[in-house]
């Protein structure tokens, strides 16, 4: 009620967060920028959405990439937890700092997700609600394949002892650097 201008401002925004989600996010779950930029625009995409939610009353966009999105931070963290096996411009050798935790925060608000809840108590960024929701994705299969950006992650299991063998393999696309046939053992 501020701006004539609003509703068009906000039906732009969330216009384009559907591109994005058609043409950036796969609907495996990955994304094409992988975890710094492609988990970037995902958080700021989620903060759009929680905002007009609030202020006026519009739910998200549906995109198949909801359905998956907590797959991609989730097979790529390190046994352990704290950080991410990182390709491209995503962290150094120690790994990437976790990435996608507003998406990780809103699917626990909005899904009661426990794979979600999961990530953030792992990523040292959950509380006593994601404490009591969050349970090992043990149903989960070990190895997942996100063809949408190439990458595959291995997994021994979901425990601090277990490994992670994650590779990089396909084009380059967007701002994706030229890493394919990389290879991370966690």
């Amino acid at each position: 009620g501020e701006d004539d201008r609003a509703q068009e401002w906000l039906r732009t925004s969330l216009e384009r967060v559907s591109e994005f989600l058609t043409r950036q996010a796969g609907a495996d779950g990955g994304l094409v920028e992988g975890f710094a930029l492609g988990g970037a625009a995902v958080d700021d995409i989620v903060y759009l959405l929680q905002c007009a939610a609030q202020v006026a009353g519009i739910e998200p966009p549906e995109a198949p990439y909801w359905a998956e999105a907590i797959h991609f931070p989730l097979y790529f963290i390190a046994p352990g937890g704290g950080s991410l096996a990182n390709f491209a411009d995503a962290g150094g050798p120690r790994g990437c700092p976790p990435y996608l935790l507003r998406l990780a925060q809103w699917l626990v608000e909005r899904r009661q997700s426990p794979e979600a809840a999961w990530l953030l108590q792992r990523s040292g960024r959950g509380d006593a609600s994601t404490a009591r929701l969050a349970r090992p994705p043990e149903h989960l299969p070990l190895a997942r394949h996100f063809g949408s950006v190439g990458w595959v992650a291995m997994r021994t299991g979901w425990g601090d002892a277990d490994a992670l063998l994650a590779f990089r393999a396909g084009s380059a696309a967007n701002h994706n650097h030229r890493d394919q046939n990389s290879l991370i053992l966690a």
